[in-house]
């Protein structure tokens, strides 16, 4: 079978063969990616493996991912050296997504939330924090401070985790 998504103007192609609970495909995209999939489905774990290609590059990734009592949740590896537990949760169409990833010494954790009125996150690596937030219309809105604010015909409001609130940004200090 054969695949084509679009979305904002980037498309993934792809084909592959599905056979009882295995699934294994290759796929290309507009931005220079190419690879291959292999899934399969065993006692309730999806396990995937999945080589990328892309600027010359190569990396496999390993990931398993299992149902939780609230979600779902993916462990994985690269062959770069990378690995990480990425967690998904839906409640009501709100969906929440949190991450800890691991490269050497180096480490970062996500946290992020999508619902109607768009995205709102967080990032945090090396002690630093970024927010972000990505309203339904596109306008993407970061603050160094880890929070996030967006700006308004009334002025700014920021994101304090269960919606906006009138709120000037605190100022950059050097």
């Amino acid at each position: 079978r054969e695949y084509d998504f679009s979305l904002n103007g980037k498309t993934i192609n792809s084909s592959g063969e599905r056979t009882g609970g295995e699934y294994s495909g290759s796929f290309s995209t507009s931005g220079g990616a190419s690879g291959t999939v292999e899934r399969k489905l065993d006692n309730g774990e999806l396990q995937r493996e999945m080589q990328v290609n892309r600027d010359g590059r190569s990396t496999e990734i390993d990931a398993t991912t299992t149902r939780t009592r609230d979600g779902l949740e993916t462990n994985f590896e690269t062959s770069g050296g990378t690995s990480g537990t990425v967690n998904r949760e839906v409640d009501n169409g709100t969906v929440h997504r949190s991450g800890e990833f691991t490269r050497g010494d180096q480490s970062a954790s996500t946290d992020f939330v999508r619902g109607s009125e768009g995205t709102v996150g967080r990032i945090e690596s090396g002690g630093e924090t970024v927010g972000v937030d990505r309203t339904e219309s596109g306008d993407l809105y970061a603050a160094k401070d880890g929070e996030v604010y967006r700006k308004t015909d009334s002025g700014w409001e920021q994101h304090d985790g269960n919606g906006w609130s009138t709120r000037e940004p605190r100022a950059a200090t050097t």
